[in-house]
């Protein structure tokens, strides 16, 4: 008499996934994830932006308030002098505890980001693991971010975040990004 193939119940012992249907699972995950990756990857960098632009802006109106408590007396580099680092406007904006003295400049170090300004450009610093990946600087410091004079400079050899950001050594609006 002729037996009829039947696959085995889950409880059988002879149950399981063959050879092929193992392999096309894995190849399947395996495009998933080369297509989701590169994409993942600018999420992130994109959301660390946006994270930045809000530490710029605190920044920024915290100048423009030192400005008109002080009519004008607020201190937005240290000339070289680092005593004078806590009088500076981004140790108002975000703690003497957030500034760190760096190439002579003053600041502000918030998680993976630096930020300095003072009377020239506004330099916009991304670390990780203590080492400079890329800087994004304006010319007009904290005045008319919204124009078009800020620029990306790729400062890693590994990966080039500007053109992961979608920048490029064009000069763009700080906003747009």
């Amino acid at each position: 008499m002729n037996k009829i193939y039947q696959k085995p119940f889950p409880g059988d012992k002879n149950a399981g996934f063959t050879l092929i249907e193992l392999l096309v699972v894995v190849l399947i995950i395996g495009i998933l994830s080369a297509v989701a990756l590169p994409q993942y990857t600018k999420a992130v960098e994109k959301s660390r932006l946006a994270e930045v632009k809000i530490l710029v802006r605190r920044l920024a109106d915290e100048d423009k308030l030192c400005q008109l408590e002080t009519g004008g007396g607020c201190l937005r580099e240290t000339g070289g002098d680092r005593s004078q680092m806590e009088n500076t406007v981004a140790a108002r904006a975000f703690g003497m505890e957030n500034m760190v003295w760096n190439d002579g400049e003053a600041e502000a170090r918030m998680g993976h980001w630096g930020l300095r300004f003072s009377s020239g450009p506004l330099q916009v610093i991304r670390y990780q693991k203590g080492n400079m990946l890329y800087l994004i600087e304006c010319n007009n410091g904290l005045e008319n971010l919204d124009q078009q004079d800020c620029w990306c400079d790729n400062q890693s050899g590994n990966t080039n975040y500007c053109a992961l950001l979608g920048l490029t050594d064009k000069q763009f609006s700080f906003w747009s990004l």
